[in-house]
C-alpha cells in the first residue's frame, strides 16, 4: 500500500471515528495519521523492502463475511456447552495452505474472536489453537473451519 493511499485511509478513518471536521480534529487528525503512516513502515514492509500484499477489498469482506457467520454460530455452541458445563480443552495444530503474513495474521486473530478458540502461536503457517468442544468430531469440524472457511478467500 503506497504511503499517500495508507494516509488517506487512516485520515478518513479519524473524521469517521471523531465524526467531526472541526479544525481540532482536522488537525490533530492529520497529525496522527502522518505518525501513524511513519511508524507502521517497518510493519508494513519486510526486511527485503517489498510492501506485504493485501488481498483485494472483495476478498477481505468475503472473509469477514465469514468470520461474521462463524462467530454467530460458534457463540452459540459456546452457549449450549456452558449451560451443559460440557467442553474439554484441547491445544492441536493446523497447517494453513499460505505463507502470507497478511492472510495468516488474519486467519490467527479470526480464530481468536471466535468463541471456544484461540490462538497460541503462529510458527509459519503451522497455528497452535487451544480450543473448546464436547467430541473429537467438534474438533474436526474447527479445523475444517479454520482450513477451509478461513483461509478460502486469501487462497
Amino acid at each position: 500500500m503506497k504511503r499517500s493511499t495508507e494516509f488517506i485511509v487512516l485520515f478518513i478513518f479519524w473524521l469517521l471515528l471523531n465524526f467531526s471536521i472541526e479544525l481540532k480534529t482536522v488537525i490533530s487528525g492529520i497529525f496522527v495519521s502522518i505518525l501513524i503512516t511513519r511508524l507502521s513502515r517497518d510493519i508494513l514492509f519486510d526486511a527485503t523492502e517489498e510492501p506485504l500484499k493485501f488481498p483485494s477489498m472483495w476478498r477481505l469482506v468475503w472473509f469477514n463475511y465469514i468470520v461474521f457467520i462463524e462467530i454467530f454460530i460458534a457463540a452459540f455452541q459456546h452457549i449450549i456447552r456452558i449451560i451443559k458445563k460440557d467442553g474439554r480443552p484441547v491445544v492441536f495444530k493446523v497447517e494453513l495452505s499460505t505463507n502470507d503474513a497478511f492472510a495468516i495474521t488474519m486467519i490467527s486473530n479470526a480464530i481468536t474472536l471466535t468463541p471456544g478458540t484461540i490462538t497460541l502461536s503462529a510458527d509459519g503457517a503451522v497455528l497452535t489453537v487451544l480450543g473448546l468442544a464436547t467430541t473429537d468430531e467438534k474438533f474436526e469440524q474447527t479445523k475444517y473451519t479454520i482450513t477451509n472457511k478461513f483461509q478460502r478467500p486469501f487462497l
